[in-house]
C-alpha cells in the first residue's frame, strides 16, 4: 500500500548505517527500504534503473526502495557511506540489516515502505546532488552512531537522517545522464496533467519517444509504472483537496481525473486504506 503523507511528519527509521569500499559493493539488486549514499573518498559510477551517476567526493545519491541498482567503475580508494532506512516507524520491528536481492527472489516479497510526501515531489524518484559535504558529514555521523549502538541511538540517527534528506531538498538535483532531464520532464508534465488522459502512446507522441521506453523512464525514476504513477498523482491532489476544501466527492473526483466517485472512492481506499470520506473526518 503507498503511503501518502507530508515531509513534516517523516520520522525515519535507520535500519542499517555503514560505510563501503569498492570490495563492499554490488551490481543488479533491488532493496526492500530507501538508500542515501554519499561518497567520501575516491570515485564510482551508481547504476540505478537506466540512469548511470558518476560519484565524486561529497556527492550524494537518494533512491527509492524497488528500483534496480548497482555499483561500477569503483576507484581502489572509494569510499562510501550510506543507510538503508524507511521514512517512517512503521516497520521498525524489522530491526535486522535487509539485504538487496536479485530481482527473481525480490518480486516475490513486498517492500517495507513505499511512502511518498505530498508537499515534497523530490522523492518520488532519484535526488542525485554535487559538493553535500554538510549531507557527508551527517552520514558520517549516523554510522558512528548505529555502529556505537549507545543509548538512543536509534533517536539520534533518526534525528540526523530528517536533517540530511531536508538538506538534500535543498542542495540542487543535477542531471547525470543526457536523458534525466528528460525523464524529469516527463515525470513534471505527468504531475502537471494527471486529471488529463495519460498513457504510454500519447506521452510517446508527446516527447518522442516509444511507448515501452516511456513505461521504463517512470519505473526507472520512481519504482511504480505509468499507470500507477497517474493514479498516485492523482490521490495526492485529491488528497490535497480533501483538506484544504468543502468540496463534494463527487467535483474532487471529477477534478482530478477519475471517471465517478465510485472509481475515485475505490482508488482512494487502495492506495491510503481509508474512504476519502473518512480521511476528511481525521
Amino acid at each position: 500500500m503507498v503511503i501518502i503523507m507530508n515531509f513534516c511528519e517523516c520520522a525515519p527509521y535507520v535500519r542499517y548505517a555503514r560505510s563501503l569500499s569498492k570490495y563492499d559493493t554490488i551490481t543488479s539488486v533491488l532493496a526492500y527500504d530507501m538508500r542515501l549514499f554519499a561518497c567520501s573518498k575516491g570515485s564510482c559510477a551508481v547504476m540505478v534503473g537506466k540512469e548511470k551517476y558518476n560519484m565524486l567526493a561529497g556527492d550524494v545519491l537518494f533512491w527509492r526502495s524497488g528500483i534496480e541498482y548497482g555499483y561500477t567503475e569503483c576507484s581502489e580508494d572509494l569510499e562510501l557511506y550510506g543507510c538503508n532506512f524507511d521514512f517512517f516507524q512503521k516497520n521498525s520491528s524489522v530491526s535486522i540489516p535487509v539485504g538487496p536481492e536479485k530481482a527473481g527472489v525480490f518480486y516475490t516479497k513486498p517492500i517495507l515502505d513505499n511512502t511518498h510526501f505530498e508537499d515534497c515531489r523530490d522523492f518520488d524518484g532519484c535526488i542525485y546532488a554535487k559538493n553535500c559535504s554538510d549531507i557527508l558529514e551527517l552520514l558520517m555521523q549516523i554510522s558512528a552512531e548505529y555502529s556505537a549502538h549507545r543509548i538512543f541511538y536509534k533517536q539520534v540517527c533518526s534525528g540526523l537522517l530528517k536533517q540530511a534528506l531536508s538538506l538534500l531538498v535543498r542542495h540542487k538535483a543535477i542531471p547525470a545522464a543526457k536523458n534525466k532531464t528528460s525523464a524529469e520532464k516527463i515525470i513534471q508534465y505527468i504531475q502537471s496533467n494527471c486529471a488529463e488522459d495519460i498513457s504510454n502512446s500519447n506521452l510517446a507522441k508527446h516527447f518522442g519517444y516509444h511507448p515501452v521506453h516511456i513505461n521504463r523512464i517512470v519505473r526507472d525514476y520512481t519504482g511504480m509504472s505509468l499507470h500507477k504513477y497517474v493514479l498516485f498523482c492523482r490521490i495526492t491532489n485529491a488528497i490535497k483537496m480533501l483538506s484544504e476544501t468543502d468540496s463534494t466527492l463527487t467535483l474532487i473526483a471529477s477534478e482530478t481525473g477519475f471517471a465517478d466517485s465510485s472509481h475515485f472512492a475505490n482508488a482512494f481506499k487502495k492506495f491510503t486504506g481509508k474512504h476519502p470520506g473518512e480521511f476528511r473526518r481525521g
